[in-house]
């Protein structure tokens, strides 16, 4: 059994795998990590420099899709703004990072949106992979809490005038 151990990032994580050693593990390792997707809410996309998805994971409104763009039920205006990104990605190589709102029936929905350059051995990129995650709870704890501490500074005022 073989332990490798990733290289500690800036930010005090490591990307470490322990006992990968064999197809089956790795098979494990794909279905924990579709499991872990689908248990987290993570959206994952993966088209090739045409823009043609090659494959895509755990897509659920606004990001299911029939259509070969992959634009899902978003707005046109978002749509672009994806679009757009991922084009600078496959010219530039250098990730994206996008936070969106798209109209929902309940109000407003906010995603985060990391676009990265998948890169072949000689350093061309051939394709992107796309990572959309939902935030909208966290907006909505922020926004309670703006309103609060809003609220809390007016009163404060009003005991000191």
């Amino acid at each position: 059994m073989q332990s490798r151990a990733g290289d500690m990032k800036d930010s005090g994580r490591s990307d470490e795998i322990i006992a990968l050693h064999t197809a089956d593990s790795e098979m494990q390792l794909g279905r924990a990590l579709l499991h872990a997707l689908h248990n987290a809410g993570i959206s994952v996309l993966y088209q090739d420099r045409e823009m043609r998805t090659v494959w895509a994971r755990n897509m659920r409104p606004p990001w299911a899709s029939d259509t070969a763009d992959s634009n899902g039920m978003l707005p046109l205006a978002q749509a672009e703004r994806i679009g757009a990104a991922k084009r600078n990605v496959v010219a530039s190589g250098n990730p994206e990072h996008l936070e969106l709102s798209i109209p929902a029936d309940d109000g407003v929905r906010w995603f985060q949106i990391w676009v990265d350059a998948d890169h072949d051995d000689g350093g061309a990129v051939q394709g992107v992979v796309t990572t959309m995650v939902e935030t909208t709870e966290q907006k909505r704890r922020e926004q309670t809490l703006k309103t609060l501490l809003r609220e809390v500074s007016h009163r404060s005022k009003n005991l000191l005038a």
